[in-house]
């Protein structure tokens, strides 16, 4: 029964029975002992495994390997890593379950550096890992990001016939993902031959966190014809590359799993919904989940808010704000330059800077220069290009190069060449190897029949830096989305 209760993860139901067995006068076996220390580590009880560890100490049960692979376990779960170790150190004739449980506790508590030294230490014992071991030396890896050990890990594992499980390939995408290297982590993902709800999960948001969305929602998709089991972590990624790219039916969709996981009361998830919808357009959707939330908080309101800017609706944006003011909430630095972003792309010119000025003074922000580079963004992409340049002479930051190809961006839109080589020679100075500085001069002179460097322009655009920076654009129609890449003109 105790271990039963363990097993399930009811930990306080497990210690209370293992408490009434000895008050009966009952010896705990080794099996009532397990599941005990289990279920301490389960609910972080710290004192009361201390106790049974100095109960079993007394008893013949303390050289089982067993047990002290789970004591281990125990101490590293309730935080006590130095515990831990000193058990680990105190054991004698250690096997791959003791040496797996010290550098699992290393890995969860983000000491990878450690659990990379007891490996190469169990190394020179002749202990050969398993699955377990291996999953947890690879999470150590990605704690640190130590990718080159992590890489000589993957052609051990291949070796020894361990990348066909599930457990091991599941920390092996987290691994790469956590390094950024998202194309290999799918290669790893694709190489199993079973997936379960962790390996779906970590490749999806993965796919969201580096903003694949196209990639992460196609692999939605086919999880759901596999009726995969999505939680929190997953949703909220998916909803996020929907508002990305404005897939309305895709994001009504994660909707539905949304309420079928039971997750509509989540403020995180609701916050997302808002946002998506927000930036879909579908304002009234929106509304709906923000007026069906009980607790608001100040990101609930800024989805909000965006999702106005979004769709030019500047009545509604002072209405909220005011609101907010009403309610003494404070708006911080990253909502305004995601409402001054919005303000942007929906030609709230007037609107944007009015907002600028209140945010300085009504919300007591010091403007940084994200807030500068979206202000000198709204103007310029509206045409106002000399209140642009205007701005950026007497703004008290320092323009950086995201400023310069914005407002040289929009002098390549409305043909205005002086200002464009002006904003050319800053961008040069700051990245003389940036290529979109370079592409977008180009463009700029050929429209005004301008001599041009295209040598230089042609090798940029052959490199592979220049051809990262062109920009993916996606489409939906009848809910599918359709991927390009920006200057493209050809169809694929």
């Amino acid at each position: 029964m105790i271990a039963g209760y363990a097993q399930q993860g009811d930990g306080n139901r497990a210690l209370f029975l293992f408490r009434q067995m000895q008050t009966k006068g009952l010896m705990p076996s080794k099996v009532s002992y397990l599941g005990a220390l289990k279920a301490c580590g389960a609910i972080k009880n710290l004192k009361q495994g201390r106790k049974i560890h100095d109960q079993i100490a007394s008893t013949e049960l303390m050289s089982d390997r067993l047990i002290g692979a789970t004591l281990i376990d125990m101490y590293a779960k309730c935080g006590s890593i130095s515990e831990a170790r000193e058990l680990f150190d105190c054991l004698p004739n250690r096997n791959v379950v003791v040496w797996g449980a010290m550098m699992a506790g290393y890995a969860q508590h983000g000491h990878g550096v450690d659990a990379l030294e007891l490996y190469k230490m169990m190394q020179h014992e002749n202990v050969s890992p398993d699955k377990v071991l291996f999953s947890s030396v690879l999470q150590g890896c990605a704690s640190v990001g130590y990718l080159y050990s992590g890489r000589l890990l993957h052609d051990r594992i291949v070796r020894d016939g361990f990348e066909s499980q599930v457990i091991v390939g599941n920390t092996l995408i987290g691994l790469y993902i956590k390094c950024g290297l998202v194309e290999e982590a799918r290669t790893v993902f694709d190489c199993l031959i079973d997936h379960d709800t962790v390996t779906w999960a970590t490749m999806i948001t993965g796919y969201a966190q580096y903003n694949f969305n196209l990639c992460a929602l196609k692999l939605f998709e086919n999880s759901v014809q596999r009726s995969i089991t999505l939680n929190k972590v997953v949703l909220l990624g998916l909803l996020k590359a929907c508002g990305s790219i404005r897939a309305i039916q895709l994001g009504q969709l994660v909707h539905h799993y949304v309420l079928k996981g039971g997750f509509e009361g989540d403020i995180a998830v609701c916050n997302t919904l808002i946002d998506m919808y927000g930036k879909s357009g579908s304002l009234k959707e929106a509304h709906r989940v923000f007026d069906g939330m009980q607790h608001k908080d100040e990101v609930s309101w800024s989805a909000l808010i965006v999702g106005y800017a979004w769709c030019s609706d500047w009545d509604q944006v002072q209405n909220c704000l005011k609101t907010i003011q009403g309610l003494r909430m404070k708006l911080d630095t990253v909502t305004f330059t995601s409402i001054l972003t919005a303000c942007s792309h929906g030609c709230l010119v007037e609107e944007g800077g009015l907002l600028f000025r209140s945010m300085m003074e009504d919300h007591n922000i010091v403007p940084t220069i994200e807030h500068y580079s979206c202000l000198v963004d709204l103007l310029s992409r509206n045409g106002c290009l000399v209140s642009a340049k205007d701005l950026l002479r007497s703004i008290p930051l320092p323009p950086d190069l995201t400023i310069w190809v914005a407002l040289l961006t929009s002098c390549k839109l409305f043909g205005h060449g002086k200002m464009g080589t002006d904003c050319f020679g800053h961008s040069f100075y700051l990245d003389p190897n940036d290529p979109s500085s370079y592409m977008l001069m180009s463009k700029l002179c050929a429209d005004g029949h301008w001599h041009v460097d295209t040598q230089k322009v042609s090798e940029l655009k052959g490199s592979p830096e220049g051809q990262s920076n062109r920009a993916l654009a996606w489409i939906e129609v009848g809910g599918k989305i359709y991927e390009f890449l920006t200057g493209d003109r050809g169809y694929a």
